[in-house]
């Protein structure tokens, strides 16, 4: 089994080791932004034993320098001139600089792609520019983004209102701390996959970051469609009903959903054969679903893992036993272990498994769950097991090195001893 981590290099620099100092903080985000943190995070995987990397390469927008129509301006250059990082984004171009990184170290590099269109109360700029393409909710509320909310304050959000921080849009209530709008929809818009503008928006900017070298795909897909109209029409069309009339779990309405992101998923694999054969190279196509389940909540917790979100259901937005017996996905990346257990052996034979373990606090990641989950996942036959929010364990946990902990620990180190 691979042991593999999830890698947001935006995050490194504001995730700190503990309470610093203005002077402190921002040595460590010299530390820990640009070539030298890439650097610094890299070798800090080699000593965990990760000679694969998941590398978010979109969230709020695509992290390189984008040529796809309506990406422009740069998102990702004022947000990070207002962190003080330096460079900037829009001076430095952070996957290629990552990609080249981990090539060098022989570090396999897949593109963590988050097809929300948003992060935390971070809008992408293409999302707010078409915002005739949100979902509708069943209560018949468009998922637009923030744009022409109200604050508290009397405040209209505006467009170039976007870098607000994630406090600040709570207190100013444009959000909540689940990142939900007065109304109770996303903040972040949710463009929905029933419009072609959206599938040719997403397949284009996968077309061009494939370009920059990456071993492979991670896709990460939820909230594909809702009640808007091309999508209410296909429902009525196939089943005779107002989409609305159903319920969320209903087997109509999760085909449904599941229907358009199998489409797209068969485009995505096109494109991945052109590229293999235009450039010689092998690329890894990885999918996993977080649920399209509007709310929040957890399910029943398992072996090593206690927080077990409602999101975390593959299979209520992406058809497993159709992508598996066409060979379009590689390996299907699983949040649940009883999901795993739940697939049929033609599914199995056919693909490939992963898990993503989460760190969602100390207390909860402790050596002994990490190395329960670890052991089920064997059990499993479970080809890559990545660790989510890994720059936490990295930063903290001496125990999650096979040997003498990396680099990002003892940096971690020398900064705790000084506060």
């Amino acid at each position: 089994m691979q042991l593999a981590l999830d890698v947001s290099f935006t995050d490194f620099p504001v995730t700190l080791p503990g309470k610093l100092t203005p002077d402190q903080i921002q040595i460590w985000r010299e530390n820990t932004w640009g070539q030298r943190g890439i650097d610094l995070v890299m070798n800090t995987a080699l000593a965990y034993g990760a000679k694969l990397i998941n590398f978010r390469v979109h969230a709020p927008g695509p992290m390189w320098h984008s040529k796809v129509h309506g990406t422009t301006p740069f998102n990702w250059g004022e947000y990070t001139k207002r962190l003080g990082l330096t460079p900037t984004m829009a001076e430095w171009d952070m996957v290629a600089a990552g990609i080249k990184a981990a090539h060098q170290r022989e570090i396999k590099i897949l593109g963590w792609f988050d097809m929300t269109e948003g992060h935390a109360g971070l809008p992408t700029a293409w999302a707010l520019g078409h915002p005739e393409c949100g979902i509708v909710t069943r209560e018949g509320i468009r998922c637009d983004g923030p744009v022409g909310l109200v604050g508290k304050d009397g405040t209209r959000f505006e467009k170039d209102m976007v870098w607000m921080d994630y406090d600040e849009l709570i207190e100013k209530g444009f959000m909540d701390r689940y990142c939900l709008r007065p109304d109770g929809v996303p903040l972040d818009p949710q463009p929905s996959m029933a419009f072609p503008e959206v599938v040719e928006y997403r397949l284009a900017l996968l077309n061009e970051v494939l370009d920059m070298g990456l071993d492979g795909l991670f896709l990460v897909v939820c909230f594909g469609v809702g009640h808007e109209k091309p999508s209410a029409d296909r429902f009525k069309q196939k089943y005779g009903l107002d989409s609305r009339q159903v319920a969320d779990d209903d087997p109509r309405w999760i085909e449904h959903q599941r229907y358009y992101f199998t489409d797209f998923f068969r485009k995505v694999r096109d494109l991945i054969r052109r590229k293999e054969q235009t450039t010689g190279r092998k690329i890894k196509f990885i999918v996993e679903g977080q649920g399209g389940i509007p709310g929040h909540g957890l399910q029943e917790p398992e072996i090593g893992m206690k927080t077990v979100p409602k999101w975390a259901a593959m299979q209520r937005c992406v058809d497993v036993e159709t992508l598996a017996r066409e060979k379009i996905v590689d390996t299907f990346a699983f949040w649940t272990l009883r999901e795993m257990d739940a697939l049929s052996p033609d599914v199995r034979k056919n693909i490939n498994l992963a898990t993503r373990y989460r760190y969602y606090n100390p207390e909860e990641f402790t050596e002994e769950n990490y190395r329960a989950r670890i052991r089920e996942a064997q059990k499993r036959g479970v080809s890559i097991f990545l660790v989510n929010e890994a720059r936490c364990a990295l930063m903290h946990h001496s125990w999650f090195y096979p040997g003498k902990p990396g680099p990002l620990f003892d940096l971690a180190q020398k900064f705790r001893k000084r506060t």
